[in-house]
């Protein structure tokens, strides 16, 4: 009796917790901070050869993307984040810096109803980048998107952690101003995200 008591509390509260689960993602859901990454790191890299050392250019970075959106479908959300990045390169005589801040409209598909599902997402827009060096300042317009995927894993009803991999590409467009030409810089790379998502 005690034993078939415990199977069927456990039955009914696994069903209750997979239509919880399952609810979060359901169309008419929103969707805050869906790709939000916040990420800072601030390196100073050293060389020593026995007896001396020497210290490199101080490097820093920052990414902060946040994101909203809504369901339009159960496990299709459509939104828009905006990608905030910084870094730094200081030296003893000069400092390089690079900024930039794109629009991104993106697509987020879930797959399954458990308390980890796998997820893809893709974005695409553009932007401004703005690069400073040596008391000199360019402006330049910056198409990308990204491509990705991963798993969230929904700790509450409301909140889940994000792990995903993505593969992004950025181009810039400059004027070069002493050969009357257009200058494009390519960015391509790959890279590894942990991030939030809040849901109601």
């Amino acid at each position: 009796m005690k034993k078939n008591l415990k199977i069927s509390t456990f039955l009914i509260f696994l069903m209750v917790f997979s239509t919880v689960v399952r609810a979060q993602t359901e169309k008419g859901t929103a969707i805050i901070s869906g790709s939000t990454n916040l990420t800072f790191s601030s390196l100073t890299p050293k060389m020593e050869d026995g007896n001396n050392s020497m210290e490199g250019n101080k490097v820093s970075n920052f990414e902060f993307t946040p994101g909203a959106g809504i369901f339009i479908a159960n496990n299709l959300a459509l939104g828009v984040q905006v990608s905030i990045n910084s870094a730094t390169e200081r030296s003893n005589r000069e400092d390089y810096t690079e900024s930039s801040t794109m629009f991104l409209p993106f697509a987020l598909l879930y797959f399954g109803n458990g308390d980890i599902k796998p997820f893809v997402q893709a974005a695409l827009g553009m932007g401004t980048q703005k690069l400073k060096y040596d008391n000199e300042k360019e402006r330049a317009n910056v198409f990308g998107y990204e491509l990705g995927g991963g798993l969230a894993v929904f700790l509450n009803q409301h909140v889940s952690l994000d792990f995903s991999l993505n593969y992004a590409s950025a181009t810039s467009k400059f004027d070069d101003d002493y050969n009357n030409t257009e200058l494009k810089l390519k960015t391509r790379g790959i890279g590894g995200n942990i991030g939030f998502s809040i849901f109601f």
